[in-house]
């Protein structure tokens, strides 16, 4: 029983409220007993704590997952929140019922106060969390750790753990939870979720950044008659970590949209937002101009199919729109995708506003590839200047050069080269989801990282650098190299004096070292 309404054996009663009334909800609660219902979780609301429907229940166990500002439009403050979540537990349970909670949380200290005062027992999920962390589907984190909190709970009411878990693998996204709801034929994906509060919001946005290490662009917008201090800070967190802001309206109620909008608009920047009350049009025109690989997420109402504009009520399902948005465009090759996101980085680096069709990086005219783009490096003994003419005669795209002195077209020039290479491979390995491995030692790295490679690439896509690319220019033009549909990436670390290895490794940022041996070598460099 909660915001999605009623469900039981299948079935589905909708309702209005997260907690209904007392006589609606004991209506049920003797319905559900007639129906051989033995188990009722039901969600309780602020709203109604405070107004006592969830009195006079006799409740065997609950969770407090998290606590974030919400509904300060009727609760006025923080503090007068809190305390009606608190109600459940200082004045609704008895003795020796079971709190599930998290020790990370605010209130678990209070809860804790409550719990010994009134002789109830309080678990922390995380000891649980991590024993349960493993065997949970890929999900986030907090998502894990809810359902870490309903396994913990299903065995407080008696349920076996083998076929706990034996179930938890047929569970479906929760119906506008952070649901993936469309692929696109360029491999944007379309997510939608109910977030309308900033702790949700940031949280959402934290997940897909850190999982897909894509741009992310949102839609959404603020309700009205609602708590208006959340305003500033959903769009502050939307304009940290979205690449392409859709202000919308959400529910504006009795207040003027267009006025909740501007108040939103004001606190993203403006080159990349998109003032769009029409919240069809908005999810329509944030399909229609998705880049490939994008991350979209239509965020605030998730399962809702209403809209409340003064004592109006329309008709309009998020993800009804989404499914029914039709892009005639073709499926793009892996190469246009890389074209695309090697072209992202360019222009982040370079403000170069023209595309250029490049794939791949190299500093050598003697292994260049048709279609790479020839970086011009300075050496000790070779300038790379010098060679741009042949790289572009070999077939690179353009070259990107630091001469002073005009070399001929295709060239994009830069103050740096050296420069422009590490800030190529850092933005590379930051937009890399590939599970990355580096690989030092004295001896061994380069047969290793060769044998690794071979291996990994029979479990999905992999890059490693052909040949002993493992210095302070090899490393990162390896990282330069990896694709975004890369699953593994090996590089491996050299060095001849103290300091390297902390660097290199820095850039690569690897989820795994291997260390293949401590020999002699570059003692030259080094007092022992």
């Amino acid at each position: 029983i909660g915001t999605l309404g009623i469900k039981y054996n299948n079935k589905f009663i909708k309702t209005n409220l997260t907690s209904p009334d007392t006589i609606s909800l004991h209506k049920t609660l003797n319905f559900l007993k007639k129906k051989k219902i033995e188990n009722v979780i039901i969600e309780a609301s602020s709203h109604g704590l405070h107004q006592e429907r969830l009195h006079h229940i006799n409740f065997k166990s609950a969770i407090f997952t998290n606590f974030s500002q919400d509904h300060l439009d009727y609760h006025k403050n923080m503090k007068a929140y809190l305390n009606a979540k608190l109600i459940l537990f200082s004045k609704i349970f008895k003795k020796k019922t079971k709190i599930i909670s998290d020790k990370n949380i605010l209130p678990f200290k209070i809860l804790k106060n409550i719990s010994k005062k009134r002789e109830l027992k309080i678990v922390d999920i995380n000891s649980d969390f991590s024993k349960v962390k493993t065997q949970l589907p890929a999900l986030p984190d907090f998502k894990k750790k809810n359902l870490a909190m309903a396994i913990l709970v299903a065995k407080i009411c008696g349920l076996k753990e083998h076929l706990i878990y034996g179930k938890i693998k047929k569970i479906n996204d929760v119906n506008g939870r952070l649901e993936l709801v469309k692929k696109l034929p360029n491999k944007a994906k379309i997510f939608l979720d109910y977030a309308h509060t900033p702790d949700a919001l940031q949280k959402t946005l934290e997940f897909l950044k850190n999982d897909y290490k894509k741009d992310i662009s949102i839609v959404f917008g603020c309700g009205g008659d609602r708590d208006k201090k959340k305003r500033r800070l959903m769009a502050k967190i939307a304009n940290k970590y979205c690449s392409k802001i859709y202000i919308t309206d959400d529910n504006p109620r009795n207040e003027d949209p267009h006025k909740i909008r501007k108040e939103l608009l004001k606190f993203v920047s403006r080159e990349k937002s998109f003032n769009i009350g029409d919240r069809s049009n908005a999810i329509k025109a944030s399909i229609k101009m998705a880049n490939p690989g994008e991350i979209i997420l239509v965020a605030g109402k998730g399962h809702e199919e209403i809209q409340i504009y003064k004592n109006k009520f329309y008709q309009i399902s998020d993800k009804k729109i989404i499914k029914g948005t039709i892009i005639k465009s073709e499926n793009l090759s892996k190469k246009k995708i890389n074209y695309f996101e090697n072209n992202l980085i360019l222009q982040k680096i370079t403000g170069n506003k023209k595309f250029i069709n490049f794939d791949g990086l190299s500093t050598d005219t003697r292994s260049i590839k048709k279609g790479n783009l020839f970086l011009a490096i300075k050496g000790k003994k070779n300038n790379g200047n010098k060679f741009v003419k042949d790289a572009l005669r070999k077939g690179a795209s353009c070259a990107v050069s630091d001469s002073s002195k005009k070399i001929g077209k295709k060239i994009i020039k830069v103050k740096n080269s050296i420069s422009f290479l590490n800030s190529f491979a850092k933005f590379k390995r930051e937009r890399s989801s590939a599970n990355i491995i580096a690989i030092t030692g004295s001896a061994g790295k380069t047969s290793l990282k060769n044998l690794l490679g071979q291996l990994l690439k029979k479990f999905g896509e992999t890059y490693f650098s052909p040949q002993s690319f493992n210095n302070h220019l090899g490393v990162p033009i390896s990282l330069s190299n990896l694709s975004s549909f890369d699953k593994y990436g090996v590089f491996e670390v050299g060095m001849s004096k103290a300091g390297e290895i902390k660097n290199l490794s820095k850039l690569i940022k690897p989820h795994l070292g291997v260390i293949t041996n401590v020999g002699e070598a570059h003692l030259e460099n080094f007092k022992n």
